[in-house]
């Protein structure tokens, strides 16, 4: 953490090793086990599959601008706005008639919608602490 002025903060790399940590955990999860979390989330299998394909890709961008020593703000601010863009359909499968999820499923879009919309807060924050 870096100390500025009285306020402690967390460095950008952090953050961005965080989201691509939880982005490949739930790709894999939605990937490997598609069938039983359709089940218990009544999400469609072939949703899943596909938001799990979808977070491979995006965790090797992550972790392509990790390794960076500096990530450049057009990167920074890329990131944030696909995390804004994953919260609102997020929000959009667990609200939309089409999907219907149960309240498991609700549950598993609630969180990431609070997850990546921290990410997206603390990626703001210290978009300037390389």
């Amino acid at each position: 953490m870096i100390s500025t002025s009285g306020r402690t903060r967390l460095p950008l790399h952090g953050i961005l090793i965080a989201d691509a940590m939880t982005c490949a955990v739930f790709g894999l999860l939605m990937l490997v086990a598609a069938n039983p979390l359709a089940e218990l989330t009544q999400f469609p299998v072939n949703l899943l599959r596909l938001t799990g394909w979808v977070l491979i890709p995006w965790v090797v961008f992550l972790v392509i601008q990790i390794r960076r020593p500096l990530v450049p703000s057009g990167a920074v601010f890329g990131i944030i706005t696909v995390n804004i863009a994953w919260a609102l359909g997020c929000m959009v499968a667990i609200t939309a008639p089409y999907f219907a999820p149960n309240t498991y499923g609700v549950i598993f879009g609630l969180i990431q919608i609070i997850g990546v919309l921290a990410f997206a807060i603390l990626q703001y924050a210290s978009r300037n602490e390389q």
